[in-house]
């Protein structure tokens, strides 16, 4: 089964992840780097799909609180200055959120 993952603070395109892997290219290419649309760091990988200008989702079937799928949403985070979090977990928190 695979977790989703989206930005919740701003759009993140496919373009603004293929640049920060071109600007960060020298420095993370031993731990993490991208191959087409999928992101691979220490064995785990982490599928990016998106609509045409839609924001992407990061989809992977590595468990939430695996250390590679953490390194790997951290340097997201970090790089695109964004919020990541696991789709199924934002919409309990909408849910709970609107019955308050």
């Amino acid at each position: 089964m695979y977790e989703s993952y989206k930005s919740i603070s701003k759009k993140v395109t496919l373009k603004d992840v293929k640049e920060l892997f071109k600007e960060n290219e020298k420095t993370w290419s031993d731990f993490i780097r991208l191959d087409g649309q999928t992101i691979i760091s220490n064995g785990c990988s982490v599928h990016v799909s998106c609509d045409l200008d839609s924001s992407v989702v990061f989809r992977t079937r590595e468990k939430r609180h695996s250390e590679c799928l953490q390194y790997i949403m951290n340097c997201l985070e970090f790089g695109l200055d964004t919020k990541i979090w696991n789709e199924e977990v934002l919409m309990e928190v909408n849910t709970l959120y609107e019955t308050i």
